[in-house]
């Protein structure tokens, strides 16, 4: 009923939106109606405009880092099973998406592998900022890659 253009313009916006307002120190109080709300919001983002991550840092961005960035990968972890199971009973996972699979695993064995290095560094008051800096850049890239 809504085109992908004013879905990606929506996510996009709204992922802006809250990363700005997290940044100017606004807060969301974490209650269970606020976490459900946030996977609602992830699974949708993720399925509609490939972009998981600002929803769940907008609620979680308390997180102490070293736990924000495990719940992160095991979330994108379950959404990406979940996606691939959707595209598999749509059929519209075959052999391009598993080379676009393989062309990831150089760079995730690299990040494995670098991680040991960066991770203490991660631990410091930027943090939390760059995290948000991170949502707010990905909701003004949907809004421009579909305005231009």
């Amino acid at each position: 009923m809504v085109s992908d253009e004013a879905i990606a313009l929506l996510v996009g916006s709204l992922a802006a939106a809250g990363a700005l307002s997290l940044l100017c120190g606004f807060r969301i109080a974490r209650t269970p109606p606020v976490e459900v709300a946030t996977g609602m919001a992830v699974g949708f983002s993720s399925m509609t405009a490939a972009l998981p991550g600002p929803a769940f840092v907008l609620t979680f961005s308390d997180m102490k880092p070293a736990t924000l960035r495990g719940t992160v990968g095991s979330v994108f972890l379950m959404v990406a099973v979940a996606a691939m199971i959707g595209l598999l009973a749509t059929g519209e996972f075959g052999l391009y998406e598993v080379e676009l699979i393989g062309w990831l695993i150089p760079g995730i064995i690299l990040g494995l592998f670098l991680a040991r290095f960066v991770r203490p560094l991660l631990d410091r008051a930027w943090f939390r900022p760059a995290v948000l800096l991170v949502a707010l850049s990905g909701g003004v890239a949907l809004i421009l890659r579909q305005v231009l």
